[in-house]
């Protein structure tokens, strides 16, 4: 913030202390008692700060080099003087330019009325950027076209008559005139007027005008406004005309603000914007670049908007910038209303939120109204609670078979978790996709048209086995079953299977023989050679799962328990939701619609 600060003093200096001096320029124009007093004095105050390329400040005596160009960045110089100059303790000195010089400065180097930048270089240093010289230096040529071999208009004036002398003479007290005002004649407009350090404004018209003290002061590098001051822009009905331009002309490299707002008051803001047009879209404060508009509060509020009829805040970004970010020690971004913050967006995401820093799996993420995310451990990317009330709800009306609810683990970890906390009871899909619960697994049935509803329970096995069923015929006692081509694929037939056949009518018996990893035999016991019709059922163990009998899972992590970790871990400075909203600063902002820019 030092930093930004002496550049902007560098900039304001230029302008200011040209402004003093079109004062001395003007005071230089009394009459005086010889024409070489009277004369137009070529110099042309400045004042910078002394500092070497790397920024270090330097004090004492410095060799400094000005040189006046035609060009901002290139071209020779036009004209240049090297002077001493003795820099305080913070580096900042005042020269006047021409001084070195027999005439001072050339009248012809301003007299084509084409822009001149002043080039400053320090101690044979590289030459620091140029900074535009203003009006005052081109005013030189002005006065001097004001007077005619150096003497003003008012020594040519008509010698009295002798007898005017003579009457002047008898008479002295009666005849005397007062003495005549002269053009351009600064008058102290009272005994303590004129203070040093003050910037001047009058307070008479013409003649002998005179002169008080503003409210404008300078002490080294600082400029101070004592009390309020109000531009205004008589620019009607021009498009770019603002009313205050706060402009530096520092490089991409360097802190340099255009305007800062500070104020100490409690109540008050160190930058105020207000638009008291009727309608439009006219804007209080607006801000452009890099940065379009930077908030930061102690107590409060960083940024506060507020509309009666449209948005109090509106941030518009393009690329990957961000409309609007918040930070802060308590919540970023507080919102409250109806809807207390909305997201809209178009080729991302309508909400961002993320807690410490950014996962490694932004990349899988497709556009979604809101995306939560976080690398901590023990944190969620999103959460919801609810007091009697849902946590969460997941909607769909996909025409195009989209999921409601997908939930991915991209390592071992379980994939998906529901408990119920007082029954102590929890269903878990593990990072296998099996599905386990402390309860059963099975189908809600309805019964009596709907007027009931049941429950199911499926049938569990110690091992994985695939179930398949079917129907056929004995011929002359005989049948060969070949595996559904589909069923095969799944199981592993060439290690074992069951079938179960079941006779439809009357028979000696129905055994199964001749097993092998694509079909089977079904036969007639006692050599029986019946025609009858006959139902199988067939158990196969799962295809991968040969060996997997009991699987133990007395390990897994259980969700209880990572609920309660991840409780145990959240940082103890870690605030909680914002309870009530927080008061306003004042009442009744003004109304500004949002600005289409």
């Amino acid at each position: 913030m030092k930093f930004a600060q002496r550049l902007r003093s560098d900039f304001l200096k230029v302008f200011l202390v040209c402004a003093l001096t079109s004062v001395s320029l003007m005071n230089a124009q009394q009459p005086a008692s010889s024409p070489s007093s009277s004369a137009v004095p070529r110099l042309v105050n400045f004042s910078g700060k002394a500092a070497d390329v790397q920024g270090k400040t330097i004090t004492g005596i410095a060799g400094v080099t000005f040189a006046i160009y035609k060009d901002q960045s290139e071209g020779a110089a036009l004209w240049l003087e090297t002077q001493n100059v003795q820099a305080d303790t913070k580096g900042n000195y005042t020269v006047q330019l021409g001084v070195t010089k027999p005439d001072g400065l050339p009248l012809d180097l301003f007299s084509s009325g084409e822009a001149r930048w002043l080039g400053v270089t320090i101690n044979g240093g590289t030459e620091q950027p140029r900074v535009l010289l203003l009006s005052v230096p081109y005013a030189l040529k002005a006065l001097d076209a004001e007077t005619l071999g150096g003497r003003p208009a008012s020594a040519f004036m008509i010698a009295p008559t002798a007898a005017s002398s003579a009457s002047s003479a008898s008479h002295p007290a009666a005849s005397a005139p007062p003495p005549a005002e002269q053009a351009n004649e600064i008058v102290c407009a009272s005994g303590t007027a004129c203070k040093t350090n003050f910037f001047p404004i009058f307070s008479s018209n013409g003649g002998s005008a005179k002169v008080k003290d503003s409210i404008i002061s300078q002490s080294g590098a600082t400029v101070t406004v004592s009390g309020s001051a109000t531009v205004t822009s008589t620019a009607i009905g021009t498009a770019a005309a603002p009313a205050i331009l706060g402009q530096n002309l520092g490089n991409s490299n360097s802190v340099s603000d255009g305007v800062d707002g500070v104020t100490y008051s409690e109540t008050a803001f160190g930058v105020f914007g207000m638009n008291n047009a009727s309608g439009g879209f006219g804007t209080g404060v607006y801000g452009k670049g890099a940065t379009g508009v930077v908030g930061s509060g102690t107590s409060s509020y960083g940024v506060y908007g507020g509309s009666d009829s449209s948005h109090g805040v509106v941030g518009i970004a393009n690329g990957s910038f961000f409309g609007v970010v918040g930070e802060g020690g308590g919540a970023g971004v507080y919102g409250s209303g109806p809807t207390g913050i909305q997201g809209f967006g178009t080729s991302g995401f309508g909400i961002y939120g993320q807690h410490v820093g950014a996962s490694t799996l932004g990349a899988e993420i497709p556009y979604a109204g809101i995306w939560g995310d976080t690398n901590t451990l023990g944190a969620a990317g999103v959460a919801g609670t609810g007091q009697d009330g849902m946590g969460g709800i997941f909607l769909n009306d996909s025409a195009s078979g989209y999921y409601s609810l997908v939930a991915a683990s991209y390592s071992f970890s379980p994939i998906f978790s529901a408990e119920n906390i007082p029954n102590g009871v929890s269903c878990t899909i593990d990072a296998t996709a099996h599905l386990h619960c402390d309860g059963g697994i099975g189908a809600m049935v309805q019964l009596d048209s709907g007027n009931r509803k049941v429950a199911m329970s499926g049938i569990e096995s110690p091992e994985n086995w695939f179930e398949d069923f079917g129907s056929a015929q004995l011929v002359n006692g005989v049948a060969v079953i070949k595996f559904d081509p589909d069923f095969i694929q799944t199981v592993n037939t060439g290690k074992d299977y069951r079938v179960f056949p079941v006779p439809n009518g009357d028979c000696k018996g129905l055994y199964v023989t001749n097993k092998t990893a694509n079909s089977f035999e079904v036969r007639e016991l006692g050599n029986g050679s019946s025609n009858i019709d006959f139902d199988y059922r067939i158990t196969a163990i799962r295809k991968n799962y040969e060996t997997v009998r009991f699987a133990d899972h007395t390990k897994d992590r259980d969700a209880r328990q990572m609920l309660e970790q991840m409780r145990k871990s959240k940082p103890a400075s870690t605030s909680g939701p914002v309870l009530g909203r927080p008061a306003m600063p004042i009442a009744g902002l003004p109304a500004a619609p949002l600005s289409n820019r």
